[in-house]
């Protein structure tokens, strides 16, 4: 794989990761907090609207005190005025209070006077059956002897109510208290559409242990800070759009009553996704602007560079020009390499040349040579049979073929060794001896035998067998030795008859000197004196011979017999 495919790979590894990185910590810990944010937003509302009840609560308490709290009132407990009842306790009391529930009971727990007001058909009512019973149950009428201020809400026959219990005392508050005022208000009378206009939010009111409270949510992870509590739970609505804040309200009496659920739209949700979402494509976007730079930087610094040092390496290895240089700008660990391949390359440069001058001075002396030289390799499909490679010119006048005919072809064509076996008996003895010297002919092209002396070795040239064989032409020295040998044989003869004309002289020669001396004559001595004279030189030849015959016998002990 190229380099810059792998740089591209990584980058988009890194990309890929830092994506995942991304949405794992946007998911894990934005969205999360994101999440606790908007529980902990449903839990402020939830407390609004608790506030906003704690409000009307404060409302009608504050309203009560005031009643009670008053010299009228005070003395209208112990005289029963009529006229007390006929100014204050009418209609408009009640309507512009918004209250349904005026009670005035005395120390002992009687009720002096109580009435409700249906605000729907705008008239007084009578107090329902068992509502001052429910207002003892509640500890809303204690002992009488007018304690603290009691509000709260409680379970009436018509309804929840929210009340205020309040001792009645002088204005100045003091006392003793000569009773209780109790005013109330139903939940259904305005209580709930005054707690949404103040708190702007969905608020609803359910009867304790009502399954249609969480009817159709979903509960909110509980391992999210905030969502484990006590006093409210939170839910999701199924479609995933609003969140739910359910709690518990309790009685005066401290017992579980009402259930209060606020609901809104996820709109901290919402928004947070909104940023997150953007935060994400930012974080993304960043990240394949810098992956981006960063794959052109190292493009263009790096990647570029070390390609073009690559083209360069692989040009000048395909036409094997090593005096060619490489050329790469820089002053760092790319532009280190080029300088090391230039020296590389020189190195090269100057090895191709002693190769080049030791190949022409083989070449030369190969081509050169007096004699044949067969350069022969086994094949790879039979390491036993090899095939000629290579010859020089002497082998080509010699046999008349030229180089490309004779090449491949099989020495044991051209070459009929002196040897027993033929030329496969020579290589097997050249398997185990690796050289060897003999005698033979080469067949030439026409079919005629040059007589040889060959020289063979058997050596490895990258790991293929390989024999070179040395032939000499020894044509000429064959008739030489032809005639010598004649040269030889015709001395011999030319003694043998030299040897036998001496005694043929000497024969006559003796019968000659006894004529002379039995007979004499005029010219006896002159005659006698030639005699011994011819008889001097045949014993000069004599000895002459005998020379001849060291010589014969010398050059018959070191230049062989012929």
């Amino acid at each position: 794989m190229k380099i810059r495919n792998k740089v591209f790979l990584i980058i988009l590894f890194y990309f890929f990761t830092l994506f995942c990185g991304i949405y794992l910590c946007s998911d894990g810990i934005l969205l999360r907090g994101v999440q606790e944010i908007e529980l902990d937003t449903s839990s402020g509302n939830y407390h609004r609207a608790i506030h906003a009840l704690d409000f009307q609560l404060d409302e009608i308490a504050t309203m009560n005190r005031d009643w009670a709290w008053w010299d009228d009132t005070y003395e209208f407990m112990v005289t029963g005025d009529e006229r007390y009842i006929q100014s204050n306790l009418v209609d408009d009391t009640y309507l512009n209070a918004e209250l349904n529930l005026i009670c005035y009971f005395d120390t002992t727990g009687t009720l002096l006077y109580g009435r409700t007001f249906d605000h729907a058909a705008g008239r007084l009512m009578p107090l329902p059956e068992n509502l001052d019973a429910a207002l003892v149950r509640g500890g809303v009428i204690g002992d009488g002897t007018g304690g603290e201020c009691v509000r709260g809400i409680i379970s009436a026959p018509d309804g929840r109510m929210l009340i205020s219990a309040e001792p009645i005392r002088r204005s100045d508050s003091t006392g003793p208290s000569r009773g209780t005022l109790i005013m109330g208000r139903y939940l259904e009378n305005g209580v709930l559409e005054k707690m949404k206009k103040l708190t702007s939010l969905s608020i609803a009111f359910f009867d304790y242990g009502d399954p249609a409270v969480d009817e159709g949510l979903v509960p909110v992870d509980a391992s999210l800070d905030g969502a484990s509590s006590a006093d409210m739970a939170f839910f999701y609505s199924r479609d995933g759009q609003k969140i739910s804040c359910i709690g518990t309200i309790k009685d005066v009496a401290g017992t579980p009553a009402l259930v209060l659920r606020t609901e809104e739209v996820r709109q901290t949700f919402l928004h947070g996704m909104v940023a997150i979402h953007y935060y994400v494509i930012l974080l993304l976007g960043i990240s394949l602007g810098t992956s981006l730079l960063l794959y052109a930087f190292l493009r263009g610094h790096i990647i570029t560079r070390i390609e073009a040092l690559r083209d360069t390496i692989i040009k000048i290895a395909d036409i094997g020009e090593y005096s060619s240089r490489v050329d790469i700008d820089g002053d760092d660990e790319i532009s280190d390499l080029s300088v090391s391949m230039n020296g590389m390359l020189a190195s090269l440069e100057q090895g191709q040349q002693r190769l080049r001058e030791s190949e022409e001075r083989y070449r030369q002396i190969f081509d050169n040579a007096q004699d044949a030289m067969i350069v022969c390799q086994c094949t790879e499909n039979d390491e036993h049979l090899p095939v000629i490679v290579n010859v020089n010119g002497e082998t080509c006048r010699l046999l008349g073929y030229n180089e490309s005919e004779i090449r491949n072809s099989s020495p044991a064509d051209i070459i009929h060794p002196d040897f027993e076996g033929g030329f496969s008996a020579l290589l097997q003895f050249m398997e185990e001896q690796h050289t060897i010297r003999v005698n033979g002919a080469l067949v030439s092209k026409t079919g005629s035998r040059t007589p040889i002396e060959m020289s063979a070795h058997l050596f490895a040239i990258r790991d293929i067998r390989t024999f070179i064989i040395v032939a000499r032409d020894i044509t000429e020295r064959r008739v030489y030795e032809s005639m010598r040998q004649e040269a030889f044989e015709q001395i011999d003869k030319n003694m043998e008859q030299f040897a036998i004309l001496n005694d043929e002289i000497r024969n006559p020669l003796q019968v000659i000197l006894g004529f002379l001396l039995i007979d004499d004559c005029d010219h006896q001595e002159q005659i006698i004196g030639q005699i011994e004279e011819i008889d001097r030189i045949i014993t000069e030849l004599d000895l002459g011979w005998i020379e001849s015959e060291k010589v014969r016998k010398f050059l018959r002990k070191y230049h062989g017999e012929y």
